[in-house]
């Protein structure tokens, strides 16, 4: 069995929407035993909402601006794996950030019509 201790303090997982960012996330985190941050749902948990919701009711620059604050928060404390919403790399800000953890991944699914994680 390869060695699954990391010298990254952070990855952050991106790519589009169904690409498996949340499963291969749950599945990184515990095979290097870190928590897994999924971005999405720190926002509803944060807003107290649904993200589409939040949307309806708000709008996407308010969402955004929680997605960016969510970032934010999220990178602050090591050994953590972030799943990024689909979006969050739209904001110039949200990519800058994204520079910050140690390793970002875009995960890209091979097969977009059907699930194949």
């Amino acid at each position: 069995m390869p060695n699954t201790r990391s010298h990254y303090q952070i990855i952050a997982l991106i790519g589009l929407s169904g690409a498996g960012k949340s499963s291969v996330g749950r599945a990184l985190a515990a095979q290097l035993s870190w928590e897994l941050i999924d971005i999405d749902q720190l926002i509803e948990h944060t807003a107290g909402r649904r993200i589409p919701r939040i949307f309806a009711e708000d709008g996407e620059q308010h969402f955004r601006d929680l997605e960016a604050d969510a970032l934010r928060q999220a990178i602050s404390v090591p050994h953590r794996v972030l799943a990024t919403g689909a979006g969050a790399i739209l904001r110039p800000d949200n990519r800058t950030l994204l520079c910050y953890p140690d390793a970002t991944v875009y995960r890209n699914s091979p097969h977009p019509d059907r699930d194949c994680r």
